[in-house]
């Protein structure tokens, strides 16, 4: 409702080649919303991307009008922004009942709207495109291209190649650090427009690191870099935690290129972002070999009704988010992941063993940690679950019953390697 703050918007959205429609009122957008447009000459059925709304107006507030656009049969499906002069905490329900994805504190800068619209088009353009929902692929080819320099400080060589491949599939030039250390060195010679923490690393872990970068930026008087925590640790109050610490935002893993894609969209300057919904070649090799996988599960499913879905070893969602990585003329990728999965596994089951044999509490949770993580990423999801409940017990500082927990962790690993064999020759047939 406020004209300057109009003039302001209308300034920036012209400037990036934005067509935008203005209202100085709930019950004025409505009638723009409906097709009534900004004059007479105004077509009654233009349809609006997205729409950016001010919280605090009189007579009708954003959440308000918000909700009523969701609920208005004649007004075709639109995505809304928030623009708020404080931000708005609790009730994230409503929030999320009236359809609004993103709310930015005024005034918002202008590299922090851009980012959130082009969030917002990458949406739009997708929908647009009338994507099928088939899994395998299809979200690679309706992605971005960046021209970023990433920093990836992960310690766990499975995460790692698996996070490095996502990572150059999306066009980014890629510098790996194994430990904080690592990090800070390469943060203080190089130039990174993002960083990708792992928050527990040996020695210095992604916590520190990031305070120890934070107050390089305060007292060189640089701008701050983007630094996105990696966690294993899905818990309420993570993502809190990792912003309170100095870093920008949370991803949980395993995560899906689709998840890091959205993250890096949000958090890179607008120039890196170079296309969007351009699209990735396909595989044709890997979606044909996807699809005769299924079929072949569905097979299995039926012959044997009493095999429950949670008994697999493996989760077939997760090892495909690996296939579709898969590029023509390369390596097979899944081969090459469930081969360091391998060689890391046992050296840790090795370790894990001698520690409880031991009763050294760190060294149970920090090997539990490591395994959960690099088992999440190869789709042994009850493996992982396990290692999962053997590093709580070390954290709340007890080993009580740790000789039957890794017991049931050597019955599960032994069914995750059978199985994680048994893809390996399955993808040479897929060759």
């Amino acid at each position: 409702d406020n004209e300057t703050n109009r003039e302001i918007l209308q300034h920036q959205l012209s400037t990036w080649g934005i067509d935008a429609n203005f209202a100085a009122s709930g019950e004025k957008a409505l009638q723009i919303l409906r097709g009534g447009g900004n004059t007479e000459s105004e077509p009654q059925s233009h349809r609006f991307d997205f729409a950016i709304l001010d919280m605090h107006m009189p007579e009708m507030d954003g959440l308000e009008l918000a909700l009523l656009i969701r609920e208005d049969e004649n007004i075709a499906p639109v995505r809304v922004m928030m623009l708020s002069s404080v931000f708005l905490v609790g009730d994230s329900e409503s929030r999320k009942k009236a359809g609004i994805l993103y709310q930015l504190t005024k005034p918002a800068p202008q590299r922090q709207l851009y980012q959130t619209i082009v969030s917002l088009m990458g949406a739009v353009l997708q929908s647009n495109e009338e994507i099928n929902n088939n899994a395998e692929s299809d979200s690679l080819t309706e992605g971005v291209v960046l021209n970023a320099e990433i920093l990836l400080a992960e310690d766990n060589l499975v995460n790692q190649e698996v996070a490095f491949n996502m990572l150059k599939i999306l066009g980014c030039k890629v510098q790996i650090a194994n430990d904080g250390e690592e990090a800070l060195s390469l943060y203080r010679s190089a130039r990174f427009d993002l960083i990708l923490m792992d928050c527990q690393m040996p020695g210095m872990d992604g916590y520190e690191a990031t305070d120890e970068i934070r107050r390089q930026e305060k007292k060189l008087l640089v701008g701050r870099v983007p630094i996105i925590a990696l966690t294993a640790n899905a818990l309420d109050g993570d993502r809190e935690k990792c912003i309170e610490l100095g870093m920008s935002d949370y991803l949980s893993k395993p995560f899906t290129i689709d998840a890091i894609k959205e993250l890096l969209v949000k958090w890179l300057d607008p120039s890196k972002v170079l296309q969007i919904a351009k699209g990735f070649e396909k595989n044709d090799s890997v979606v044909k070999c996807l699809e005769n996988r299924d079929s072949q599960n569905d097979d299995v499913i039926n012959d044997e009704e009493s095999l429950s879905a949670d008994s697999a070893p493996l989760d077939q969602g997760v090892l495909n988010n690996i296939r579709v990585l898969q590029r023509k003329g390369a390596p097979n990728m899944l081969n090459k992941v469930i081969g360091l999965y391998f060689d890391q596994s046992a050296l840790g089951m090795d370790r894990l063993r001698a520690a409880i044999k031991a009763l050294d509490i760190d060294e149970v949770r920090a090997v539990a940690h490591a395994l959960k993580s690099s088992s999440a990423n190869v789709g042994a999801l009850g493996l992982a679950d396990q290692f999962r409940l053997l590093e709580n017990k070390a954290l709340q500082g007890s080993l009580d019953s740790a000789s039957e927990s890794l017991q049931r962790i050597e019955s599960e690993y032994s069914q995750a390697i059978w199985a994680l064999g048994q893809e390996i020759r399955e993808e040479g047939e897929c060759a």
